[in-house]
């Protein structure tokens, strides 16, 4: 009798087991899900927020540290930078609208 009740004591740790495994991923996905929403939150932000583009622009690289994942977020690092120059220019045209957009007329 003792065989039987170890062997059901045995499959319910399984069970159970197989059960938080099963609530682990579905965590996981949950998680990994609210990470890409919140990220393309932030470009999109970035896209019209020179502070957020350049908060992202100067922190990812810092953040960010494998070889790998860094050549991953490069174009978005690169269309950062385009935003941020993008920005510039056009706060200088505003400023300096006679001299075209510069600070200084030589």
């Amino acid at each position: 009798m003792s065989r039987f009740k170890n062997k059901r004591i045995e499959q319910e740790k399984a069970r159970l087991a197989d059960k938080v495994a099963r609530l682990n991923e579905k965590n996981r996905k949950e998680e990994n899900g609210q990470k890409i929403i919140i990220g393309g939150a932030m470009l999109h932000l970035a896209e019209t927020d020179e502070d957020i583009a350049k908060i992202l622009f100067e922190k990812l690289p810092k953040v960010v540290t494998r070889e790998h994942d860094l050549k991953r977020i490069t174009p978005i690092l690169e269309e950062l930078q385009e935003i941020i120059a993008e920005n510039e220019s056009t706060k200088l045209k505003k400023e300096y609208p006679q001299q075209g957009g510069t600070r200084a007329n030589y």
